[in-house]
């Protein structure tokens, strides 16, 4: 069974309706759905806390014989109480295909033990992706590790993109180097998070950390890019702040907070949680808009890693946004793993899509022998933490409104944002999208590849005539007409220039003919620029699509590949190995312009895992 049948046989056997596991485990309604129909894969980080949640709504614990057939084969027929329950739960998801590593098929034949030259070239390219994210995190340049290896610096290169791979005892000597310097908890936790999967290797001893490490770059792998789907899909299901059913009333919050006046010192990562929802219950009770200034060093997982508050923290974010507040926040992005820093940013997308949020990441990469929390609103409240490198569970956390400590940390605030750069631009219709447009055209005018996921055909592809048939059609204006037309033709001048530097890929799914006829297949147009979408028709449509096919056997460097279903429905995403533009369409239009290295790469992997046809 597929992880999405597990799942529904579950539910539907323990009578788990979504509404109670939505609440129970801190997740919104229409993700659940999601994940019981398989139109998302649950990411593998969470779900322990799901099996959890699951046991934990059935204290007196379950009777094996009520469970799906293929679980009792792990549970037998007895009582199960909740803990057990949990376990033997999770075995079962966790053995499903699309967590487990797919054998070759061979059709039959042996295997002759040599790979193809392509398949070859596959396995060295992700065992360089792996490297370097291993020395990213343990912070080891190339030069260190080709004189720990006595090789040339060049060697470590070709491993890094893929077109050397070393042999068995240089790899034993290369993860003998590295593990050296991955000593502590939270280092190992990020590899974890970035494998997607595997044992926790917080508590193994370092030669078990070495094995498991080898064996992990040896092994072809899928990289979880959940993060970003998840990520992507906040933004295209975003409609704006307030509509959700799902935000917790500040007065079911408030015995969480407890006296938002009083001084208090909270410890470990649950204290991170109090200390937390206390600073922001403070800023949603407040009478007048101010500036939150946040900024951590230490692990995120206070956020990511505990689902039901993960919806705590979701609700004070629109409980703040309601208010008018605006955010600052720093984040270190040198630390963290992508699928880490995207969970994170997920928890502000109500606030980046109304332009109440300001992120900045440190220019230079921080030290990890002490961690830092700086929680602060200017003369109001603070919360503060500073300890040794894996400490998270001894940290104390102090929460204080006395003047002279809030004075002192917007200081130390200031001087860190001096230091930072801007994490990513924001730009909404609401403010005017000309600095998008132009930031657009220089995204073109980068050196590099170019891949592009559209919701539908690209309108630089459209033959001119059958534009402005669609144009007249419809009935457009003559001011939004104009507005079109200059559009396209800078569509059409940013494609001639990239396909001057680069090759360009558009990945977009084909539209059926019910959906043409049913007026649902839209031109390709931000919604800032056009009151309402433009339908196609069937022969303009047709027309398009003859056009996209002169233009792959005209010029060899562009390629548009069709995806079996559209993963967005009003998404666009525009990628570079320097850069990434996240595109909202629909009503709230905004967009994300994205440069730092670690998203990038994020993207990078998330693009060709897509269903393509």
């Amino acid at each position: 069974m597929r992880l999405h049948e597990k799942l529904s046989a579950l539910a539907q056997a323990l009578n788990i309706k979504n509404a109670d596991l939505a609440r129970e485990s801190g997740l919104d309604a229409a993700s659940v759905s999601r994940f019981l129909t398989g139109k998302r894969l649950f990411p593998y980080k969470y779900l322990p806390l799901l099996c959890e949640t699951m046991a934990r709504m059935f204290p007196q614990g379950v009777k094996g014989d009520y469970l799906p057939s293929e679980l009792r084969g792990i549970t037998g027929n007895k009582l199960l109480g909740s803990e057990e329950l949990s376990e033997s739960v999770l075995t079962w998801l966790q053995n499903s295909p699309e967590y487990v590593k797919k054998q070759p098929d061979t059709g039959g034949k042996p295997e002759s033990g040599k790979k193809s030259k392509k398949d070859l070239f596959a396995s060295q390219k992700v065992f360089g992706e792996k490297l370097s994210l291993l020395m990213d995190i343990a912070k080891i340049t190339g030069s260190q590790l080709a004189g720990a290896l006595y090789v040339d610096p060049s060697m470590i290169y070709k491993y890094r993109i893929g077109t050397r791979s070393p042999k068995k005892d240089t790899l034993e000597s290369l993860t003998g180097y590295i593990c050296s310097h991955i000593k502590d908890t939270d280092m190992r936790r990020r590899i974890l998070n970035a494998a997607g999967a595997g044992p926790d290797t917080s508590d193994m001893a370092q030669e078990d950390f070495r094995i498991w490490i080898n064996e992990w770059l040896s092994e072809e792998h899928t990289w979880d890019v959940s993060g970003i789907e998840s990520f992507l899909e906040t933004i295209d299901d975003f409609r704006y702040f307030g509509e959700s059913g799902d935000v917790i009333p500040l007065s079911e919050i408030a015995p969480l907070a407890g006296d938002v006046t009083q001084n208090e010192s909270f410890w470990g990562v649950e204290g991170m949680r109090s200390a937390a929802t206390r600073y922001l219950y403070y800023a949603a009770i407040m009478d007048t808009p101010s500036t939150l200034y946040i900024c951590t060093t230490s692990s995120l997982d206070f956020v990511t890693m505990n689902l039901r508050w993960k919806a705590v923290w979701g609700s004070l974010m629109i409980h703040c946004l309601l208010k008018g507040h605006t955010i600052k926040i720093i984040y270190n992005m040198a630390d963290r793993s992508v699928a880490e820093i995207v969970d994170a940013i997920e928890a502000f997308v109500p606030l980046y899509m109304v332009g109440r949020m300001e992120p900045y990441s440190f220019k230079r990469p921080q030290g990890s022998t002490i961690r830092h929390t700086t929680y602060l609103i200017e003369n109001h409240v603070a919360v503060t933490a500073s300890y040794a490198e894996g400490m998270d569970d001894e940290a104390e956390y102090i929460y204080s409104t006395e003047p002279k400590r809030l004075a002192v940390q917007k200081k130390h605030f200031d001087s860190l944002l001096s230091v930072s750069n801007n994490l990513m631009d924001i730009y909404r219709s609401a403010d005017g999208m000309d600095g998008y447009e132009v930031r657009l055209g220089r995204f073109w005018g980068l050196n590099g590849d170019a891949t592009v996921l559209l919701p539908s055909l690209s309108i630089a592809t459209i033959p001119e005539d059958v534009l402005n048939a669609m144009l007249l059609r419809s009935g457009t204006d003559e001011e939004t007409r104009g507005k079109i037309l200059s559009f396209y033709a800078a569509e059409k001048q940013w494609i001639k220039l990239q396909l001057g530097i680069g090759r360009l890929n558009e990945l977009s799914v084909i539209a059926d003919w019910e959906a043409l006829e049913a007026g649902d297949v839209f031109l390709d147009i931000p919604s800032h620029l056009v009151p309402r979408p433009i339908p196609y028709i069937q022969d303009e449509y047709a027309a398009h699509l003859a056009n996209i096919r002169r233009l792959q056997k005209k010029n060899t460097s562009y390629r548009f590949y069709e995806l079996a279903k559209a993963p967005f429905r009003n998404i666009k995403v525009y990628h570079k190995s320097a850069e990434v533009i996240v595109q909202k369409a629909g009503y709230p239009s905004a967009a994300f312009a994205i440069s730092n290295v670690y998203m990038c790469r994020g993207f990078e992997k998330f693009l060709p895992q897509l269903n393509l046809k």
